[in-house]
């Protein structure tokens, strides 16, 4: 199952924290990838074009010539929504398999 990690409200929230998302959606069998597909596309505020973006975004490698590039998946990036948050794709979140 997805875990709370890979959840988004806004796109802009997606754009910001989009390196630990995909990492994360790695990580996911077939069956978890199909059911955050179902998430991903219940997503009704969004448009078909940025559902597709970011479908394609998640499940392609970095260096196909299919993955969106910085400059598509940044087009829909609202700049006057963010705040002065940063987040770390190296941050290692809770249930990681990290001994505390």
């Amino acid at each position: 199952m997805p875990n709370d990690i890979m959840i988004f409200s806004t796109y802009n929230d997606f754009f910001n924290r989009r390196a630990i998302i995909k990492r994360e959606f790695g990580k996911l069998n077939n069956n978890d990838k199909r059911i955050y597909r179902m998430y991903l596309y219940a997503q009704r505020e969004f448009t078909t074009n940025k559902l597709d973006l970011i479908w394609e975004f998640l499940n392609e490698p970095d260096n196909s010539v299919y993955c969106p590039t910085e400059k598509q998946l940044k087009q829909y990036f609202v700049e006057s929504l963010e705040h002065e948050i940063v987040y770390d794709p190296d941050y290692v979140f809770e249930g990681e398999g990290n001994e505390y």
